[in-house]
């Protein structure tokens, strides 16, 4: 009898997943506590004194984020060295991954949603307003929301983007 993985065990094996791939590429990473508010994941690579800041959003095909009441997406978002990885992780294989930068993804996001607000729904209407933003990470781009494994197949397995956009600290400036 196939078990449905429950959202909350899928959710924190994607960030268990993010982890040891990181640690796999050379990076020390850790988990921050259960609800943290900016970020899932610190990292800093082994070799030099760069940190990266990483969200994890997991689960299979479809991924929703829900925005606060004022439209922000993800709260102290930095400028560099922040990142949105995207596990897609079926429940009886390997996952797949997408490393995003968040501003990337904070981006697509708001355009894919204001896209499907501009289409008209079921029978002409208008979509009404909704605080949910998904993606589905699929192949038809026909779909409003649909087709993200096409349009973000750039950041595919894209662990290289960390180290280029990574926050450099000095020698003595965590003190």
């Amino acid at each position: 009898m196939k078990m449905k993985t429950p959202s909350q065990m899928r959710g924190h094996s994607g960030e268990m997943f993010v982890c040891a791939e990181l640690m796999r590429r050379g990076w020390l990473a850790a988990l921050t506590a259960r609800g943290s508010r900016g970020f899932d994941i610190l990292a800093r690579r082994v070799d030099a004194p760069v940190f990266v800041t990483i969200r994890v959003k997991t689960g299979h095909h479809s991924f929703m984020w829900v925005c606060k009441k004022d439209g922000t997406l993800f709260l102290d978002m930095g400028d560099a060295g922040d990142f949105t990885v995207i596990v897609d992780l079926p429940d009886f294989a390997a996952p797949d991954y997408y490393v995003i930068p968040t501003a990337d993804i904070e981006k697509i996001l708001r355009d894919s949603h204001q896209q499907w607000l501009d289409t008209p729904g079921k029978n002409g209407r208008a979509h009404g307003k909704t605080t949910l933003r998904t993606i589905w990470m699929d192949n038809d781009e026909s779909k409003v929301g649909h087709g993200s494994a096409v349009k973000l197949a750039r950041f595919h397995n894209a662990w290289n983007l960390l180290a280029n956009s990574a926050v450099s600290v000095g020698a003595g400036s965590l003190e």
